[in-house]
């Protein structure tokens, strides 16, 4: 079986899964048989010049009591681009992104293979922190995004980033003139304001999708 993604992104996926700051990166853990290797991304399943949406989330939060891997990067790698929590609705993160998705890409409602061709999503750090809903200074953060996220963010010519909540607009400088809104998860995800957030949000990157498809 093969990868659906361009094999240059495979490679900077691959190089994240044996990421040299372990051991320099706070509370970062590879200890693939309890759930923590460094994941939270999945999509561009057709070229990268394809992807016009990069949406950024804070870190992953804690493993699911399922979640486990093998240790080898390759297939881990196989099972974390896979999408399966998304199309489960696996929890209330998951149901609101493909809700988003819903808005930003009303010409293929309801059809997330067509979505994730279009999106890569992903986040600012790339292994859990102690406290699911606390934080680590900013420094760990772009210990991380400089060394993974600015890389992936490279590789898709065509795409508008959104940064989803306050740990990822951390990352801000990061990037040229990027969308911004609360995040997705809860608790934040549930005031009216963030709700309000995410449409205006939807609104924006649905409007550089319509210029760079006409």
């Amino acid at each position: 079986m093969t990868f659906q993604q361009d094999q240059r992104l495979i490679d900077m996926l691959l190089d994240m899964q044996r990421c040299s700051n372990f051991g320099l990166c706070k509370q970062a853990e590879y200890k693939p048989d309890e759930g923590h290797v460094p994941r939270g991304f999945s999509g561009a399943t057709g070229t990268l010049e394809q992807v016009l949406l990069v949406m950024v989330f804070a870190e992953p939060g804690f493993p699911l009591e399922s979640e486990r891997y093998s240790g080898n990067p390759t297939e881990d790698l196989r099972v974390l681009l896979d999408a399966s929590y998304l199309r489960a609705g696996t929890n209330l993160f998951h149901r609101n992104i493909t809700s988003f998705l819903n808005e930003v890409f009303p010409t293929h409602l309801g059809d997330l293979d067509k979505h994730l061709q279009r999106v890569w999503l992903t986040e600012s750090r790339h292994c859990s922190i102690a406290e699911e809903i606390g934080n680590i200074d900013k420094e760990s953060r772009l210990l991380c995004s400089t060394k993974h996220l600015a890389r992936q963010v490279r590789l898709f010519p065509n795409a508008i980033v959104l940064l989803a909540g306050s740990k990822a607009r951390q990352v801000k400088h990061l990037f040229n003139q990027p969308v911004e809104c609360g995040a997705f998860a809860p608790p934040g995800c549930n005031q009216i304001k963030v709700r309000e957030g995410h449409r205006l949000a939807a609104e924006r990157c649905r409007a550089h999708i319509e210029r760079m498809t006409k």
